[in-house]
């Protein structure tokens, strides 16, 4: 047998020679992970935004609530959270670029896995 969904059921055997058994089968969602950041190397002007969409390795029938951080709050901030909605697999969020520099992105930690990129911010200039 092969669960399709989360969920539980129960099964009937036979009847066979005037019998018959019963089971309740439980069908539970597999924890997921974070696939992927993108795009790899994202680069914008300061006090402009960028978009990154993080990846999931499988839908979840339950929203899924990934914490994203910058090593670098002062170059580039992102929101606290990206919420990726039930039965999708990707979510997109703002990165704003603040001051020229670098700072490291991360979506996670999720399941023991996370995901990162680095985000160059590049001068304004007229």
């Amino acid at each position: 047998m092969t669960g399709l969904i989360p969920g539980t059921t129960t099964v009937t055997l036979g009847p066979l020679n005037g019998t018959q058994a019963q089971t309740t089968l439980t069908v539970a969602e597999v924890p997921t992970t974070i696939a992927a950041l993108a795009p790899s190397e994202p680069t914008l002007v300061e006090w402009t935004a960028v978009a990154l969409t993080v990846t999931l390795g499988a839908a979840q029938s339950e929203p899924t609530v990934i914490g994203l951080a910058s090593s670098d709050p002062a170059t580039a901030t992102v929101p606290a959270t990206a919420t990726v909605p039930a039965g999708a697999v990707t979510a997109t969020f703002p990165v704003f670029g603040w001051a020229p520099g670098a700072a490291t992105v991360t979506a996670g930690s999720l399941n023991g896995s996370s995901a990162s990129v680095m985000v160059t911010v590049l001068p304004w200039e007229i």
